[in-house]
């Protein structure tokens, strides 16, 4: 490393990097979608509502000049198409699981109209936090540079566990997804607990789209998500509920994506010796 250059570790330290940049919004999306199905109800919605997030937040960065407000307009976007979603849901025969398709549907081309004239503006990025302070290599520097979004979905993981186990919040959201009798006969509203834990769901995946806007890649266009709303619903029905699982899974998926994409990209110089 005197010449200013990692050698092999190059691979893994882009594997690193990329897989903490590509899994925050799996993260996000999941971990509302957690919630959400918590209660008793699935939100195949999320993907339209990753994408309206992305849409919102770039927005508004881009007319306000604060990349915070734009992720707090992601997260409220996102409230406005879960409480949508649980609406529309509480109504007689009504099914969540096409209510949900159709509001991916929804959000999508509605974020595509919308965004049209923000696709050729620049508004400004989120901040990261330089982890990589030490190191005078480059390369370290970049894989280093993390977003507090990413930090905050990870300590997200344990809290939601925790929640779900021991406070009265999320014990009454248990109670209304595995027995929503039990939960009448303790005198609470199902539909205003489902409400709520879909609303709290789609605020979680909507920061999810601010960071795909505004950090990683960093710009608005119709391709942005690529499907990540709807794997990361997919991610959370793989398995059982449990929001650490959730965060293992949002991080071995991306670590995954970044090898068959990035990683044939990076060149590592290998110098054979003759004996």
């Amino acid at each position: 490393m005197a010449d200013g250059t990692i050698g092999l570790w190059t691979v893994p330290l882009a594997v690193f990097g990329g897989a903490i940049r590509v899994s925050t919004p799996f993260l996000f999306v999941s971990l509302g979608e957690c919630i959400t199905e918590r209660s008793g109800r699935i939100n195949l919605g999320l993907e339209g509502t990753l994408v309206m997030g992305a849409m919102s937040a770039y927005g508004i960065s881009y007319l306000t000049g604060s990349p915070w407000l734009g992720v707090l307009a992601a997260g409220i976007t996102g409230a406005l198409l879960g409480a949508l979603h649980a609406g529309i849901c509480s109504l007689p025969r009504v099914n969540d699981v096409a209510v949900g398709i159709a509001l991916m549907l929804f959000g999508t081309g509605l974020a595509f109209y919308l965004g049209k004239p923000l696709i050729e503006p620049t508004a400004p990025r989120l901040p990261a936090i330089d982890f990589g302070w030490w190191s005078d290599i480059s390369q370290v520097r970049a894989a280093l540079r993390v977003n507090v979004l990413f930090l905050i979905g990870v300590a997200l993981a344990p809290i939601l566990y925790w929640a779900f186990r021991t406070t009265r919040w999320g014990l009454l959201i248990r109670t209304a997804g595995e027995s929503s009798d039990a939960a009448r006969a303790m005198g609470h509203s199902v539909l205003l607990i489902r409400l709520r834990a879909t609303m709290v769901g789609g605020f979680l995946a909507g920061i999810g789209g601010s960071f795909l806007s505004l950090f990683y890649p960093g710009s608005w266009n119709e391709g942005l998500s690529s499907g990540q709303g709807i794997t990361a619903v997919a991610l959370v029905n793989a398995v059982i509920l449990h929001s650490v699982l959730e965060f293992t899974k949002c991080t071995i998926l991306p670590t995954s994506l970044v090898v068959k994409f990035r990683v044939p990209a990076v060149r590592v110089k290998v110098v054979v010796v003759r004996l």
